[in-house]
């Protein structure tokens, strides 16, 4: 009898060990193809990363070239900075590769070594969200798929925001779906916490935290709803605990109201400036002249402001078409199946790779993604009806908007694919249940994104190639 009692703590218990087995192995696996492909030249904003955080390890504060101080979130800057040597003390100016100078390689590589835990971590929040969502089995299978899949080893390698940013929703996720069934006020200011610091990687995680709580009190019924309205109360404000003083912050910087950083205007200003010739190119003639333009202008709040101006301009000047290029182009730059493993490849951030490797790479890279995007809409089609899927649905609803109405790139998608992964997770264990769910409207939402899917992104990426 006691055994029969002991069982479901027992099981959970060797569950949790394999869950761990499975990220250390994830972390062997990224450890060894971090050495492996060491040094990989920085390309765009890991630059600023790495400057920014000398600059605050120094006691600069978070800058970049010397003035920009409100240009992106501080988090991922001020996680690297914590793992400057004290003898480093040289601040970058933003231009080259601070690979090229000797004494900042070791430094480098130990940022590289917090990516690859981050990186790991991530797959075993995709492990939890899979066991919140649905069960243990789940877990392992989603973490297992998220240990090998080729663009989550590659980005923990890469020294861009992303893995952090992944690492910290995905896990806050999890802990909202666990915590809908075990609601516990302490357990919400604690997600509130992680949502926190993940609005401070990435404003994409602020809407992620107001869906969260608006779940809670949505799911809950009579008396329960009073309490999952405190707890959704309690989760937004020690969130908002963690943000507002960089809120401050910004003001006192700068006499202007910046919930977080600068970017959401530039990155809504070249997200609307569209090719007069061809609308459904990424980069050209007019994104290179309002970027000129940006970057020429004197003083980060009047770049923000001209921004500001050049997206309501642009938006004016496409009307009444605005919205359906927009909704064509957008989710099409999302997910189209390009990857920053080729994007670094083709830009020699790899050096020299034979056509036999970049034919390996490219065949990882983009199978990989396809097949996980295909088994997850499928997934998340005939999943249980309830409120797990309408939670991941608002989700990636919400980021999906966002990249429509600003600008969208693949690499923006990598951290809502864990929510793919575990989809897809389920459906893989649950074939026969599946198919059987799978019909009405779950079977055309889910033709259509695979319609737009293969009659959009996929000859987009034959047709225009990957970015540049």
């Amino acid at each position: 009898m006691t055994a029969r009692f002991d069982w479901p703590a027992r099981s959970r218990a060797r569950t949790a060990l394999v869950l761990i087995a499975i990220g250390l192995f994830a972390g062997l696996v990224r450890l060894a193809a971090m050495e492996a492909t060491y040094p990989v030249h920085l390309l765009g904003d890991e630059r600023y990363y790495v400057n920014t955080a000398l600059n605050i390890a120094q006691g600069r504060g978070h800058v970049f070239k010397k003035s920009s101080r409100l240009w992106r979130p501080p988090a991922h800057a001020f996680l690297l900075s914590l793992f400057v040597p004290r003898e480093v003390s040289e601040q970058l100016d933003g231009r080259g590769d601070p690979l090229e100078r000797e004494h900042l390689q070791q430094t480098v590589r130990r940022f590289l070594y917090v990516e690859v835990a981050l990186s790991t971590a991530l797959v075993l929040a995709t492990g939890l969200l899979g066991w919140a969502l649905f069960g243990r089995s789940c877990a392992l299978l989603a973490s297992a798929i998220a240990a090998l899949y080729p663009n989550f080893i590659a980005y923990s390698h890469y020294l861009w925001s992303e893995s952090l940013f992944a690492m910290l929703v995905v896990g806050g996720l999890a802990g909202v779906v666990h915590a809908k069934d075990r609601p516990s006020r302490v357990r919400a200011m604690l997600l509130g916490l992680v949502f926190g610091v993940a609005g401070l990687t990435r404003e994409a995680a602020i809407p992620v935290v107001a869906i969260s709580a608006f779940w809670w009190v949505y799911q809950a019924a009579g008396p329960a709803r009073k309490r999952a309205l405190g707890d959704g109360f309690a989760m937004l404000l020690f969130a908002a605990l963690v943000v507002v003083p960089w809120t401050v912050r910004n003001y006192t910087v700068h006499g202007r109201f910046v919930p977080v950083s600068s970017i959401g205007w530039f990155a809504a200003a070249q997200g609307n400036t569209l090719e007069k010739k061809d609308w459904m190119l990424q980069d050209g003639p007019e994104h290179v002249k309002f970027e000129r333009e940006y970057f020429s202008t004197a003083g980060e709040i009047e770049r923000m402001d001209f921004a500001r101006r050049h997206f309501w301009e642009k938006v004016r000047e496409e009307q009444p078409g605005w919205i359906g290029k927009k909704l064509v182009l957008n989710p099409t730059l999302l997910l189209t199946p390009d990857s920053y493993l080729l994007y670094k490849a083709r830009r020699g951030a790899y050096g020299e790779i034979g056509p036999a490797t970049n034919a390996v790479l490219g065949a990882l890279a983009i199978g990989g993604y396809v097949i996980v995007f295909v088994i997850g809409v499928l997934g998340f089609a005939s999943a249980p009806a309830g409120g797990g899927r309408w939670l991941a649905g608002a989700v990636i609803g919400a980021a999906m908007l966002v990249h429509v109405l600003a600008n969208a790139d693949t690499r923006f998608r990598l951290p809502w694919m864990p929510i793919l992964i575990v989809y897809a997770s389920h459906a893989l264990q649950h074939w026969g249940s599946s198919r059987a769910r799978f019909r009405g409207r779950a079977r055309i939402s889910a033709v259509g994104v695979l319609l737009f899917f293969f009659a959009s992104c996929v000859p987009y990426f034959i047709w225009y190639g990957g970015r540049r």
